[in-house]
C-alpha cells in the first residue's frame, strides 16, 4: 500500500471514530437522534406538481399575449394585460411619440420566452424574454431609423388577480445581454 493510500485510510478511520463517538468539533452531542423531514411541495404550497405546471402554462400564455399586445402597440389590449401603472406609462409614451410626429414599431426576433420562477402558492410568476431587437421609428415623412439589432432581455412579473386571471405588473429590460 502506498504512503498516500495509508494516509487516506488513517484519515477515514479517524473521521469515522470521531463521528461514532458523538463528538463533533468540541461539543458533546446528545444521544437523541434528530430527524428532519421536508414536507412534499403540495403541503408547503397547496399545489401539486401537476397544478404548478398548469399555473406556469397559464402564466406563460398570458405573458406572451401581453408581449404581443405591447409589440403591436395596441393600447386597448395593453390595458387588459398590463397593470394600470404600466398601462399609463405606455399610454403617455405613445402620446409623446404622436406629439413628436413619430411612431415606434416594435419588431423582435424572440430567442427564448419562458416562465423562470413561480412562487409557492402560484400567485406570482416571472417570465424572461431574450430577443434580437429589430425595432425602429417612423417619422411624419415615412422615413425609418435603422434597428439596433442588439440582443436584449426583458423580465415580466405577473400577479394572479382576484378573478383568477393575470396582470403583468412589472417589466424590466436590460440594455444588452451577454451571450
Amino acid at each position: 500500500m502506498s504512503r498516500y493510500s495509508r494516509a487516506l485510510v488513517a484519515a477515514l478511520l479517524t473521521a469515522t471514530a470521531l463521528a461514532n463517538s458523538g463528538m463533533v468539533g468540541c461539543r458533546q452531542q446528545s444521544d437523541t437522534p434528530v430527524v428532519s423531514t421536508v414536507p412534499p411541495a403540495e403541503e408547503r404550497s397547496g399545489l401539486t406538481a401537476l397544478q404548478r405546471g398548469q399555473v406556469r402554462g397559464e402564466a406563460l400564455a398570458y405573458a406572451k399575449a401581453g408581449w404581443a399586445a405591447w409589440q403591436r402597440n395596441d393600447l386597448a389590449a395593453i390595458e387588459r394585460y398590463f397593470g394600470s401603472d404600466l398601462y399609463e406609462r405606455f399610454r403617455a409614451l405613445d402620446a409623446q411619440y404622436k406629439q413628436e410626429g413619430r411612431t415606434r414599431i416594435h419588431a423582435f426576433e424572440i430567442k427564448s420566452f419562458d416562465v423562470m420562477d413561480l412562487n409557492a402558492t402560484g400567485t406570482q410568476a416571472i417570465a424572461n424574454v431574450y430577443f434580437n431587437d429589430l425595432s425602429y421609428y417612423v417619422d411624419k415623412s415615412g422615413a425609418r431609423t435603422s434597428p439596433t439589432h442588439k440582443y436584449l432581455s426583458a423580465q415580466l412579473t405577473l400577479d394572479r388577480q382576484p378573478d383568477g386571471g393575470w396582470k403583468i405588473v412589472r417589466m424590466l429590460t436590460a440594455k444588452e445581454v451577454m451571450n
